[in-house]
């Protein structure tokens, strides 16, 4: 059962207030133990601790516990004096609101209090912080203001939580580089005024906002914050810091062991609230989808989505979002994504750049692109990329789009010169974006005449350079095909051996089986795999499918092979949106359904 029920079970049957429940589990001589304390208030208090000696962690609990017991304990919420009884209260039930994640329920309290003109630094900072982790648009006037605050009352505490505060708010604005200068400000300042837990959430924090600039030393900062978070005890940052070491490992290209640190992130959020899981979700999500474990993938970050609107934080909340749009296209879930699209929606009030992202490129410019209003998803990406043109990583999901765009519209040279722009740009930029690029250039010269064989080695290479990952997968699908529309199907064969689950659980995968199949004579077998593709991904079918299964049960039935038209496309320019499903789709995604913006 759930931690409240059974906590609501133990203090029924035996008729207490305060309850202490652990958990211990060991590996490799490392010990972790979980432990919380059920107040007689109904707030809860929870603690980790790392290490070897099981006797010696069970002691620093209990005085962990009993530091909670003492009223000193919770001077910094109960001493808090607002003048008035019930304002206090108040005040502390946020508190207890924003320790659970419950941060709009904790924004609406605090919007009660500064309704009521009570004005309080700490106050301010915790208002300030919602604000923030909301993405709410009045967060930067309440960064400004805790700012002055902060400099009245020379408090470097204050000072350090406000620096924190404006990392914060930077990277969600796709600033990463200010982000970083802040974060370091806030590292100085929080080690100056004794604020260690602050201390190494900013060294974590820096540590991923480095390698997300692809710095070198992210992994050395990042190795500073994990010993002090275990001595620390704070299961907060102990998640925090493996997530982070996931997100890290990611970006080497090293899936599973992100997926080993994402696996523990999870194990410690699992002990709190169900807002604390969403971060390991969605890192579990994207890693299973670079693996092509596609189902598992969408589970995963269905899971973390759903977690991650709890809280409302971001840039999480952005960054679930883009991985469930991934995984549902992925799997072609259309109608799932329209249902997606309005949640998003919905969340106006967030103009975090993540939000952004995930609204208007990945979920807006992509339907648009797949119902074939080029013009209009290019206006969607140019939009959407003025807003974050100070991230490098965002910008990069925005011009990756754009030569989409350009590819299914067939808008050939204006495709290359933009792919020749972005591969000289002097930015730094996320690297994993470059076999996308490099596979528009290589299709560019497949349709240049005389251009084909040029361009199929221009694949391969991709191919072979690329480690394995979605990029890797889908090229080598792409790649496949046009060997296979050429009849040459030992060439398919070889990109097909270290793709696994891609050629079971992705519709790529499936039509490559399927024509590989075809082309060997086997034909029954290519009309099960394409009945498969019809059934399974029903929502995405087009009459390209359609053809192509008629084309493999006419074979199949008469032995007389059918010719199939030549496209030289990439093989993911076949899939689109079932013609059915359209006027589900409303008109502000392309379809023929209600227009959902008001206008």
């Amino acid at each position: 059962a759930p931690r409240d029920k059974r906590l609501q079970a133990v203090e029924s049957a035996l008729g207490v207030r305060q309850i202490v429940w652990g958990q211990l589990s060991g590996e490799h001589g490392r010990y972790l133990l979980h432990f919380g304390l059920r107040m007689p208030s109904g707030g809860i208090e929870l603690g980790s601790l790392v290490g070897g000696d099981v006797v010696r962690l069970a002691v620093q609990a209990a005085q962990r516990i009993r530091q909670w017991l003492t009223p000193e304990a919770t001077a910094t919420v109960a001493g808090l004096d607002l003048g008035d009884e019930f304002l206090n209260e108040m005040f502390a039930r946020a508190m207890q609101k924003v320790r659970v994640n419950r941060l709009v329920e904790a924004a609406n309290l605090l919007d009660a209090l500064e309704m009521a003109e009570v004005a309080h630094p700490e106050l301010m900072y915790e208002s300030a912080a919602i604000q923030v982790r909301l993405g709410r648009r009045n967060a930067t006037a309440a960064i400004e203001a805790l700012e002055r605050s902060a400099h009245e009352h020379a408090s470097l505490a204050l000072q350090a939580r406000c620096h924190s505060l404006r990392a914060l708010h930077l990277d969600q604005q796709g600033r990463t580089a200010d982000a970083i200068d802040a974060t370091h400000k806030a590292i100085a300042l929080s080690d100056a005024s004794g604020l260690e837990d602050l201390a190494v959430h900013s060294i974590v924090e820096c540590a991923l906002r480095m390698g997300q600039h692809l710095d070198a030393g992210a992994e050395a900062m990042l190795s500073q914050a994990m010993p002090r978070a275990e001595r620390l005890g704070s299961r907060v940052l102990l998640s925090k810091a493996y997530w982070t070491a996931g997100r890290l490992a990611g970006m080497r290209d090293d899936w599973t062991g992100a997926i080993r640190h994402y696996e523990r992130a999870l194990a410690i959020a699992r002990t709190m609230d169900e807002a604390a899981w969403a971060p390991a979700l969605n890192g579990l999500g994207w890693s299973q989808l670079q693996l092509g474990q596609l189902e598992q993938a969408h589970g995963y970050a269905r899971a973390s989505f759903h977690s991650a609107l709890i809280s409302r934080e971001q840039p999480q909340l952005g960054l679930s979002a883009i991985c469930l749009l991934g995984t549902s296209w992925v799997t072609w879930r259309i109608r799932e994504l329209v249902s997606l699209f309005a949640r998003l929606q919905g969340l106006s009030d967030d103009q975090s750049a993540m939000m952004i992202v995930a609204r208007e490129v990945n979920c807006r410019s992509t339907f648009l692109r797949m119902t074939g209003h080029y013009d209009r998803a290019l206006a969607c990406i140019a939009a959407a990329a003025e807003q974050v043109r100070e991230s490098v990583l965002l910008r990069g999901i925005c011009d990756i789009e754009r030569i989409r765009v350009l590819l299914r519209a067939g808008r050939f040279d204006e495709m290359r010169q933009a792919c020749e722009a972005l591969k000289s740009h002097p930015s730094p930029w996320d690297r994993r974006l470059l076999p996308w690029i490099d596979r528009v250039i290589a299709f560019h010269d497949y349709f240049t005449p005389g251009g084909e064989t040029r361009g199929l080695d221009r694949l391969h290479d991709i191919v072979r350079s690329t480690p394995a990952c979605e990029s890797h997968a889908r090229i080598s699908l792409d790649l496949a095909w046009l060997h296979l529309e050429r009849h040459e199907v030992v060439p398919a064969e070889r990109l097909l051996v270290p793709l696994a689950h891609w050629l079971e659980q992705s519709v790529s995968g499936i039509l490559v089986r399927a024509r590989l199949c075809y082309e060997r004579g086997d034909w029954s077998q290519a009309v099960a795999l394409q009945r498969i593709v019809m059934s399974r991904y029903a929502e995405g079918v087009t009459e390209v499918e359609r053809t192509l299964l008629n084309l493999y049960e006419a074979t199949a039935r008469d032995g007389i092979v059918r010719k199939i038209p030549v496209q030289r496309y990439p093989l993911n320019m076949y899939l689109g949106i079932g013609e059915g499903l359209l006027p589900e789709v409303p008109a502000c995604l392309g379809g023929l359904g209600p227009d959902t913006t008001g206008n």
